[in-house]
């Protein structure tokens, strides 16, 4: 959370922003939005901003665009988990487009895909539904069989067939 009396109290004493930035790890935006209400409200002195709460300071410096609840549309983790480990996995983008066309109720929002991403994937590991194959680099290879089958086309006969394609492990010798 942004320490805005802080940020405030050193804008008084005539610091730069950089130094406020080093000391505080404020942005210049999140600084530059604290001078805008000291001069909006007319706060000249430290005694007057040390007089603010933190709520107070907040409502003095929100502007309406931003929210500030912690809120969120539950995500549906048994239905996700399920269609992401099947064999024709839904893409993540499609399953937040998904999440996103839930109904919000006041005060909630929806996550990032980025976030709905981590969430996702930090579920199915906990669930310990993937595993990791530990190898030394160049000394096996792993092969799987991809049940959809690919087609080789013929360039002279213009003919087309159906092949399936199975990779099976091996050991390279040294």
């Amino acid at each position: 959370m942004t320490n805005y009396q802080l940020i405030m109290t050193l804008l008084l004493q005539g610091n730069s922003y950089r130094t406020i930035q080093a000391r505080c790890g404020a942005t210049h935006a999140t600084i530059a939005k604290g001078r805008k209400a000291l001069n909006r409200h007319n706060i000249t002195t430290e005694a007057q901003v040390l007089g603010y709460s933190t709520d107070e300071l907040f409502a003095l410096i929100d502007d309406g665009r931003t929210t500030t609840s912690d809120e969120y549309v539950p995500i549906d983790f048994a239905t996700a988990i399920t269609v992401r480990i099947g064999r024709k996995k839904i893409p993540f983008n499609v399953l937040w487009a998904t999440y996103l066309n839930q109904p919000t109720a006041p005060g909630r929002r929806h996550c990032s895909y980025e976030r709905f991403r981590q969430l996702i994937n930090r579920n199915i590991q906990a669930q310990g539904l993937t595993t990791r194959v530990h190898h030394v680099p160049g000394h096996t290879c792993q092969g799987d069989w991809a049940r959809t089958k690919m087609q080789i086309v013929d360039p002279i006969a213009k003919k087309t067939t159906k092949v399936s394609i199975f990779w099976q492990p091996c050991r390279i010798p040294d």
